[in-house]
């Protein structure tokens, strides 16, 4: 049996929903929308949009359709399908179901976690975005966007460190074809800043090692900035690519079976395994040799952390420049990663310490 959708959400629809923002609609009423219809108005709607936002968005609709069949109670049996039954329902119902959707995530059960707050606003944005399409294909006459729950600020945007980032890359071989591929999958995500699904999506061609640049797919663009590769990086692009050899294809593969793209998931367990690798090297180490301490969990946007603190570090702060380093689209992220990196509100909460405790002294 379904779950009671009058009972799931925690909070009232209307907090959910925000009509300020939404089009003026032509009508509250329901329209039939097939499974077919729904399954085109997907594609129509990806088209244009970055490989990486188009795999996010697919991600988010597939993770809706598994809710919505528990939600309603019957058997769905693919994302189109769920779609056609959020499409198909008055302005009323469709209100009901998205605030079910919405407590369902953020409500833990046995068999699933709570999700993150980030990820609850990922996917209501993606069905913001849907619906709007759909609203402007005037395949629905109503309209609604969905509030989002607030998303707190990047915390500990530290990442592992230089000693250990530097550990991780001085224990992969790159005389070998999985060290010389993990070695520079380290290090663009590392010293280049790029994100997992950005380094993904590189093509041998996106390579040129004559001029050192990297044709990159920056997160919310649909075409690729020519970002210049510095030394270190270029020359364990060129050691990878001596082992993959110059085939047409995906920059970085996989070693088994027709040796596909890596993915986000194959590029954190390079990432993880790699750590492994230099936590059992420096654990070897005599103590006089100072061993760089490996956290437990090293993650690529841990390196990519590392690489965005140490360039604020090198260039003494400098927002603007590592904002562009970082790919960030707007510069209030850069300062996020600037305050953690100082503790600037840790320095003035010394400071007034220092100065009520002087006073309190005193008398």
């Amino acid at each position: 049996m379904g779950t009671d959708l009058a009972t799931t959400a925690t909070v009232h629809p209307a907090e959910l929903v925000d009509d300020r923002r939404a089009p003026a609609p032509t009508s509250t009423d329901p329209r039939t929308v097939t499974t077919d219809r729904a399954a085109l108005l997907i594609e129509e709607w990806l088209v244009g949009k970055a490989e990486t936002t188009t795999t996010a968005y697919r991600s988010d609709l597939d993770a809706f359709a598994l809710a919505v069949a528990e939600l309603v109670g019957a058997p769905v049996t693919s994302t189109p399908e769920a779609a056609a039954a959020l499409l198909s329902r008055s302005k009323g119902e469709a209100v009901t179901l998205t605030t079910a959707y919405r407590a369902w995530m953020e409500a833990p059960t046995d068999t699933r976690p709570r999700l993150a707050p980030a990820t609850v606003a990922r996917r209501l944005g993606a069905l913001n975005s849907l619906l709007a399409a759909a609203h402007y294909s005037d395949l629905i006459g109503w309209a609604i966007t969905l509030k989002a729950p607030k998303v707190a600020p990047l915390r500990d945007t530290r990442g592992p460190g230089r000693d250990a980032v530097a550990a991780i890359v001085a224990a992969l071989d790159p005389s070998t074809p999985s060290g010389a591929r993990d070695g520079a999958v380290v290090l663009a995500l590392a010293a280049m800043g790029l994100r997992r699904g950005e380094l993904a999506a590189l093509d041998l061609d996106d390579l040129d090692t004559d001029r050192g640049t990297l044709a990159v797919v920056r997160k919310g663009h649909t075409h690729a900035q020519l970002v210049t590769v510095p030394p270190p990086v270029l020359d364990a692009f060129a050691a990878w690519v001596h082992h993959r050899g110059t085939e047409a294809g995906p920059l970085f593969h996989g070693f088994r079976g027709k040796r596909g793209r890596l993915n986000g998931g194959s590029v954190a367990r390079i990432v993880a395994k790699a750590a492994d690798r230099a936590r059992e090297a420096e654990a070897a180490k005599a103590p006089e040799e100072s061993p760089a301490v490996i956290p437990a969990t090293v993650r690529p946007h841990g390196l990519r952390h590392a690489g965005i603190t140490e360039g604020l570090e090198l260039t003494g702060g400098n927002i603007r420049d590592v904002a562009k380093f970082a790919g960030h689209a707007k510069i209030e992220t850069t300062v996020i990663y600037d305050d953690n990196r100082t503790d600037t509100a840790g320095q003035v909460a010394a400071k007034v310490a220092r100065s009520f405790t002087r006073t309190a002294g005193a008398g």
